[in-house]
């Protein structure tokens, strides 16, 4: 049992990362910001549903508080349906939300990075529960993301056809 769960920390840990990074890479920035902040109200669920935690009305309160207060500081185009660009001039222009399947994606993608970084957490509180130091559990993560990482690069010409511009800065790598 101890096995399966640091493997699946590491395999779960993995695919959020690259999840987190695609959302960033093709949404605006607030909106993926937005979407991976409801990791706190999924870690409250699935540590209830998994661990046998208990949900207090305080918890509750304040996962969704905090989900509400980054959707008001990032002001996601899903939610308030434009965003203000300052360009380097200072001149400012509202864009409308692009809704297509790039964006979309995105979107997928960060609900999915935000479920795999609360599955993250919920895993870490059930491996310490039952004594698995903290180095397996990094060289679990270490371990399947580079093993993930190079899958995902050997594989990604046919995994994002879609939108070659996203997977094009996605791996981009300054000099």
């Amino acid at each position: 049992k101890v096995v399966r769960l640091v493997i699946l920390r590491g395999i779960v840990g993995s695919f959020g990362f690259i999840l987190v990074f695609y959302a960033i890479a093709s949404l605006p920035l607030g909106d993926a910001v937005t979407l991976l902040s409801l990791n706190p109200i999924i870690t409250l669920i699935l540590a209830h549903f998994f661990l046998g935690e208990k949900m207090t009305y305080l918890q509750i309160f304040a996962a969704v508080m905090s989900v509400v207060g980054a959707a008001f500081i990032s002001q996601p185009t899903f939610l308030f349906h434009s965003v203000t660009v300052i360009d380097e001039n200072g001149v400012s222009s509202t864009l409308l939300q692009n809704q297509n399947t790039s964006y979309n994606l995105g979107c997928y993608a960060a609900l999915c990075g935000s479920c795999c970084g609360a599955g993250v957490i919920t895993l870490i509180r059930a491996t310490g529960k039952i004594g698995v130091h903290t180095l397996q559990l990094l060289f679990s993560w270490v371990t399947f993301g580079i093993i993930v990482s190079l899958s995902f690069g050997v594989a990604r010409p046919y995994i994002f056809s879609l939108r070659s511009d996203v997977v094009e800065e996605f791996w981009y790598i300054p000099p």
